[in-house]
């Protein structure tokens, strides 16, 4: 989704200075250098953003859709049960069929799939296919897979329950950890709320790890860090104003925000690699 393609552009420009310092990296394919990432989204701005400004993608791996979701988690996770067969409600997990195939079928009603029980061709069926070749290339198989979305939105909250579900069918050995955002408390979507409430759902029940992160504190890291904490305003009240793309009053924006949970998440990630490139010594001037 949105979310998690604009927090992959600062995370994988660090994964790709950092690659620069050493031959072979684990985020990247050992053959040619490409990123082993896949980009989702419901609409094509966002990751077209991300993608122009990355150099190790690789093309087939961004897997793209041109309707959105509408903030709205029945809309995303509809969409990918309507991919799958109808008979038998096959749906992948066996836990939630009952409940799959009903999303399923008002989906295609709204006007959103093709009906008549032949799966579809769609972001979930798509992002697995891209998902498997990089297991197939890697010579250490599908190890662990980490998630980065939104928990407010509709692709990241609906279609990402759908994927982590899916994933979890597909590797039952692997680490699944998403790496979920969740929205300002003073957000604008009247939906962010029962959205949260589903994809928690789905990431209790399928994900072996998550790492949780809500954009107010974030937003108070990042007012803390830049202002030094001299500022006497509250942080009880940070809300999000679409002018701009800044804080209320603060100055911080969205990007800034991402920076910051990019920076938090290369330090686990690879934090040994991270450590002696900041320990090395200076090249002589």
């Amino acid at each position: 989704g949105q979310c998690g393609a604009q927090l992959a552009l600062p995370l994988w420009r660090l994964a790709e200075a950092e690659r620069a310092l050493e031959l072979r990296h684990p985020l990247f394919d050992e053959h040619d250098g490409r990123a082993r990432a896949v980009f989702v989204d419901s609409e094509p701005r966002a990751v077209s953003a991300t993608v122009r400004n990355l150099t190790s993608v690789r093309p087939t791996n961004v897997v793209l859709d041109a309707s959105g979701r509408g903030n709205n988690w029945a809309m995303g996770f509809g969409a990918c049960a309507a991919e799958l067969p109808a008979p038998q409600g096959a749906w992948p997990g066996g836990g939630v069929n009952e409940c799959a195939r009903p999303l399923a079928d008002w989906y295609c009603s709204y006007g959103g799939g093709e009906g008549g029980g032949a799966p579809v061709l769609g972001l979930l069926r798509q992002s697995l296919g891209a998902i498997r070749r990089e297991a197939e290339r890697s010579s250490f198989g599908m190890r662990e897979v980490v998630l980065t979305h939104s928990l407010g939105g509709g692709t990241g909250s609906g279609a990402g329950s759908a994927l982590l579900q899916a994933l979890r069918d597909e590797y039952p050995a692997s680490w699944l950890v998403p790496v979920v955002v969740a929205p300002f408390d003073r957000g604008d979507s009247p939906l962010q709320a029962y959205n949260q409430l589903f994809a928690l759902q789905h990431i209790g029940e399928f994900a072996d790890a998550c790492i949780h992160v809500a954009n107010d504190d974030l937003a108070k890291q990042v007012l803390l860090r830049s202002a030094g904490a001299s500022s006497g305003e509250p942080f009880g009240s940070v809300g999000f104003s679409e002018q701009g793309g800044e804080l209320h009053g603060s100055g911080a924006t969205l990007k800034a925000l991402n920076s910051e949970l990019a920076n938090d998440l290369a330090a686990a990630l690879f934090p040994h690699r991270l450590n002696n490139a900041a320990a090395a010594p200076a090249a002589p001037g």
